[in-house]
């Protein structure tokens, strides 16, 4: 932010993640719903499948996702079905395996990732251990995508769209902003592991 004198040429370039992410929280409760008939049809006598969450606790935006996600999850399931983790150091492993262990001891098999540069050390646990990951940013991710749910992302070919559409030529001949902040699109892309065998 550049205060009560932004550039006239500066454009502002938002994201609101909430309604994806509850979403998210939702499309994660039918998914273990899913499971559960599978097993129930298999005749399988298990503990309820349940998502988890492990978020670094950087931002209030963040926390608001995570609420927004929850929200969606009961939804469709209890919470009783929903472990949340917040870690202060993503680089602390020993901490990080100590939550996935407790939370697949506990019976969760999705695994919402939000830990950043760990968030490939979650999911390497995650394909030795059993279970389905939820992550940001899949292009970083790609090679997981037999054990991905999907992956919320910033539509920023959409929102380059958008820019291109907020110009406006002045009758003196600038080129100006329509408008000085516009909010871009998230998406929910799919991974192999959504469809249930």
């Amino acid at each position: 932010q550049w205060g009560d004198i932004n550039p006239v040429n500066l454009l502002l370039f938002s994201y609101d993640r909430r309604d994806i992410f509850t979403q998210a929280g939702v499309r994660t409760g039918e998914f273990l719903l899913e499971l559960d008939k599978k097993e129930k049809d298999a005749g399988e006598n298990r503990v309820e499948p349940k998502a988890g969450m492990i978020i670094f606790h950087a931002s209030g935006d963040m926390q608001r996702e995570a609420i927004a996600y929850k929200k969606g999850f009961l939804d469709v399931c209890s919470d009783s079905r929903f472990i949340y983790r917040e870690v202060k150091n993503i680089a602390d492993k020993v901490l990080l395996k100590s939550i996935l262990d407790e939370m697949k001891n506990k019976g969760v098999v999705a695994f919402f990732l939000r830990v950043y540069s760990s968030n490939i050390y979650c999911l390497d646990y995650i394909k030795n251990e059993g279970g389905y990951g939820i992550v940001e940013n899949w292009e970083y991710v790609s090679e997981y995508e037999d054990i991905l749910l999907f992956s919320l992302e910033d539509d920023f070919p959409l929102s380059l769209v958008k820019v291109f559409e907020n110009i406006k030529k002045e009758a003196d001949g600038k080129i100006m902003w329509k408008e000085k902040g516009i909010t871009g699109a998230v998406k929910m892309v799919p991974g192999k592991a959504l469809v249930l065998e």
